[in-house]
């Protein structure tokens, strides 16, 4: 037996054979949360009821899309001193985390250099170009 609950008003009660471990629930309200607790039931009586769930929320099932480029930065040359700010687009559901390489090591926000990534794109911008800041620049896309 399955019992889904809101605000502790049983809202359905499963009572026939069940088999496996997952039950899907019918009509339920999008963005309510819900409470569930069950309980084995058999040819010799029923057992207690399970402790409850944290409280879930239902909402429509998002379609997950891949995380890609949309575009790729192009490849810069920035004079000593200069201000640089490199740009790329990207894509995905939920929206990728994107991070910035210098010659393969990660890099962080500092006194000079900046990463701002809103709305599907990012930007990494180095202020006063200096001999150290030469190297290959790259970005790692993840969930």
């Amino acid at each position: 037996m399955i019992q889904s609950t809101m605000f502790e008003e049983v809202i359905e009660t499963v009572s026939e054979p069940l088999t496996g471990t997952e039950h899907q629930f019918k009509d339920l309200q999008d963005g309510t949360e819900y409470i569930v607790r069950v309980k084995a039931v058999n040819d010799e009586g029923s057992g207690p009821y399970s402790e409850q769930t944290e409280p879930i929320k239902c909402q429509d099932k998002i379609e997950e899309e891949r995380p890609s480029f949309v575009s790729a930065p192009e490849e810069t040359i920035a004079l000593k001193n200069s201000k640089v700010k490199v740009t790329a687009e990207f894509k995905g559901v939920p929206t990728p985390e994107v991070k910035w390489f210098k010659n393969k090591r990660e890099i962080y926000a500092g006194k000079r250099q900046w990463i701002e990534t809103a709305n599907g794109t990012t930007t990494l911008t180095i202020d006063e170009m200096r001999d150290d800041d030469e190297g290959e620049y790259t970005m790692c896309k993840m969930f």
